[in-house]
């Protein structure tokens, strides 16, 4: 299985790409087939031609607790594109009383120093013991079971959950999510820090790794639809779980989705450094400002894939708005993009089908942040699982 044959990818998000690098490094040929015209899947930058501005496709975030992304980020030579906010804080906002606090995580995590801020109207304790409860959850709890009598679910933890999963904090896991809190939280600062993209998601993940790939002599073929499995080839099925159900329906299961609603803004403000904050109390989690384009984004939007998109924008305008601070009435330009399958539904019995990278022919091991990473479906998920689908086609595991 680890000869010299050639692998195939399929798919260039993120996950087909640290395939890809993991194999090239471990000296294979590798041939990647992307359908669409560019790399990056879920994660990448284009011009868009409505607000004539590069833009991320989504807003994502990373944190200093994600070894696989920031390792993927040193092979690649971007480190340097990605913003460090250090120390770790968080600034919310909500956007019906106006308040405004930071969210200060010490290090080493201490629960008598634990937080330097916190949402209006909790204590200290009262949180420790939310964390408590929540690393105390079952398999088959939901997040709002665990912390929905909280008097900080709707400030902190219900929006944390939900943007973390994806996935509407009903149903959302609360094993995945307090996976999570026991990554960053109770490790402390140092593992708490976020992290956003200065240029683009493109210029910090994408492009840098065709750059080492094309250095490799990896191939990657753009417009390469992959309509079978031949059986004298090493591939990796690095795509979504509905294209890989088709090349694999005896191993990819059917897996519920969740769809992603991101707004883009072009705005008379520039911002000098990227600005980003956390929301409560309106449609959305999370507001970016990076140069003269703000971003707002809301999770588990299934709710609202039927509302015009001239009225969700005109909402998330007026969020933005008071999040920011912005003096701009109106935008100069606005767009609006919807993922109807952004990421698979991290709930208890979905969590339970996720496939591992195996599957049934010696030769054919899957990628992608369905797989069964015990990681949220994001970028550091997403990374891990196209690290271990090399590394079971390598035998290293």
């Amino acid at each position: 299985m680890t000869g010299e044959r050639t692998v195939h990818i399929v798919g260039a998000g993120l996950s087909g790409l640290a395939a890809a690098l993991s194999l090239s490094g471990a000296g294979r040929k590798v041939v990647v087939h992307e359908a669409a015209p560019q790399a990056g899947g879920r994660c990448r930058s284009y011009d868009d031609m409505v607000i004539y501005r590069r833009i991320d496709n989504g807003n994502h975030l990373i944190v200093s607790a994600n070894p696989h992304a920031l390792t993927y980020l040193d092979e690649v030579g971007a480190r340097a594109e990605m913003l460090e906010v250090t120390p770790a804080h968080y600034d919310f906002v909500d956007l019906r009383s106006g308040d405004r606090w930071t969210l200060d995580i010490p290090t080493p995590f201490r629960p008598w120093s634990w937080f330097g801020g916190m949402p209006p109207g909790t204590g200290r304790w009262g949180l420790l013991k939310d964390i408590a409860r929540l690393l105390r959850a079952g398999p088959d709890d939901s997040l709002d079971s665990v912390l929905g009598s909280s008097t900080a679910w709707e400030t902190l933890w219900r929006p944390l959950g939900v943007s973390a999963l994806n996935t509407e904090a009903e149903t959302a896991s609360a094993v995945l999510f307090a996976a999570t809190v026991r990554a960053t939280i109770l490790k402390g600062e140092r593992a708490s820090r976020p992290l956003v993209a200065k240029r683009g998601l493109g210029e910090a993940f994408v492009d840098p790794a065709l750059r080492v790939l094309a250095d490799r002599a990896a191939e990657v073929r753009f417009g390469s639809r992959v309509r079978a499995l031949t059986d004298d080839t090493d591939w990796v099925v690095a795509t979504a779980p509905a294209a890989a159900r088709e090349l694999l329906p005896d191993d990819v299961p059917e897996l519920e989705a969740r769809p992603i609603l991101n707004a883009h803004f072009r705005v008379r403000s520039t911002a000098e450094d990227v600005v980003f904050r956390a929301m409560v109390g309106g449609l959305s989690e999370w507001v970016f400002h990076r140069d003269d384009v703000v971003s707002i984004t809301i999770s588990a939007a299934q709710r609202f894939l039927g509302v015009p998109a001239d009225e969700m924008l005109s909402r998330l305008w007026r969020e933005a708005r008071v999040a920011l601070d912005l003096e701009d009435d109106v935008p100069l330009a606005q767009r609006l993009l919807v993922e109807k399958r952004a990421t698979f539904a991290q709930t208890p019995a979905q969590l339970g089908r996720r496939p591992g990278p195996g599957t049934s022919r010696a030769h054919v091991v899957l990628a992608g942040d369905y797989t069964d990473t015990g990681l949220p479906a994001t970028i550091e998920g997403s990374i891990a699982s196209g690290r271990r689908a090399a590394e079971r086609l390598l035998g290293q595991i």
